[in-house]
């Protein structure tokens, strides 16, 4: 494994939807991976998904100097994805929005990540109810009204990567998790305590017009 123990790396993707690069991911897919992409709804979202876990094989795959395709990742839906047991331990988050995708690998460090690309104004307003309580919400009306659209974001990717970290999804709601971050940008990695651990959180922006957060044990 070429990760020290206790380091992490940060990856990024442009998602390629051609058919050469649906093609080539397909192969690189476990029979249980190719399920689960002819099951979306919508074609694009499938091949979306090939891609990302295709690209997220090959990156574990050379710090394992093994074979993508015949890697064991253990990827329920709704579950945190991960290398079965015995695997060296090499964890990983991930995240796709729009046709951009991010991918955090740690060696022996809990992990997450998560980005939001081009969300309209009115998607944001209405994430807002459901995922900040009452005085995260209050924070963010005393903001200027061109402030709050990223603010919300900021928030939600913040807790969405801590959920992802923790490896509880949305089981815990998100309107009950609170990092008392507050929802202006921090320009350095801040440190919050959830469920009796220690964590950093850092915010990210990739490009223009997305925000996301990563999340890594401490």
């Amino acid at each position: 494994m070429t990760l020290d123990p206790g380091s992490y790396e940060l990856h990024r993707l442009d998602i390629d939807l051609s058919p050469a690069s649906i093609a080539t991911a397909h192969e690189l897919l476990s029979a249980a991976e190719r399920a689960r992409m002819a099951s979306y709804r919508l074609a694009a979202q499938g091949h979306r998904f090939a891609v990302v876990r295709a690209w997220v094989r090959r990156m574990l795959a050379e710090h394992l100097a093994a074979s993508p395709a015949e890697l064991p990742i253990w990827s329920p839906r709704h579950e945190k994805p991960r290398l079965e047991e015995g695997m060296p331990d090499l964890r990983f988050s991930v995240s796709h929005s729009g046709d951009l995708a991010m991918c955090c690998i740690a060696a022996g460090l809990e992990v997450g990540i998560d980005i939001e690309v081009d969300r309209t104004p009115a998607a944001t307003a209405a994430l807002a109810t459901t995922v900040l309580d009452e005085k995260e919400r209050a924070a963010i009306d005393l903001l200027r009204p061109e402030e709050r659209h990223e603010a919300i974001l900021r928030e939600w990717t913040r807790k969405e990567a801590m959920l992802k970290a923790l490896g509880t999804g949305l089981r815990l709601p998100p309107a009950h998790l609170r990092l008392g971050m507050g929802p202006e940008p921090c320009p350095a990695p801040v440190e919050v305590v959830v469920a009796s651990r220690t964590w950093t959180v850092r915010d990210l922006a990739p490009r223009r017009n997305a925000i996301g957060a990563l999340v890594v044990e401490a």
